[in-house]
């Protein structure tokens, strides 16, 4: 749920993507929702910097620094982050690498550029990612 109302996927092409990569000694972890409507792109996105995650973890999404988790959301090219202030969650309720599969859930607040807040909620997925 993005303000209240329901928010899934595109169905073009890259409309949602994951991976969780061991880059340079450390992890990152992403996952991407994005849509067009009306000729307006949005886009949801909950990530780790230089983080492992596992399966059972409960992450508080803060400011996207090293060692934390974050999420964001786009309005056409512009990101709003969480922060200290507008936080979440995002629970890892499965980590599988065989095949590789994550599932979890999430809800986050941001504030955009005209100091409006957005709620980002009930969110979930249930995705492969790519290493």
């Amino acid at each position: 749920m993005l303000d209240g109302q329901i928010f899934k996927s595109g169905v073009t092409n890259n409309s949602y993507q994951c991976f969780y990569q061991f880059v340079n000694g450390e992890y990152y972890f992403l996952v991407t929702a994005n849509n067009s409507s009306n000729g307006v792109s949005k886009g949801i996105f909950i990530g780790t910097e230089k983080k492992t995650i596992a399966q059972g973890q409960n992450l508080n999404l803060t400011e996207r620094l090293n060692g934390n988790s974050w999420g964001a959301y786009f309005l056409g090219s512009i990101p709003f982050t969480t922060n200290s202030i507008n936080f979440g969650e995002l629970k890892i309720t499965k980590l599988s690498y065989n095949p590789n599969i994550v599932s979890g859930t999430f809800w986050f607040d941001v504030k955009d550029n005209q100091n409006v807040v957005h709620q980002i909620r009930e969110g979930r997925f249930d995705m492969q990612f790519t290493q």
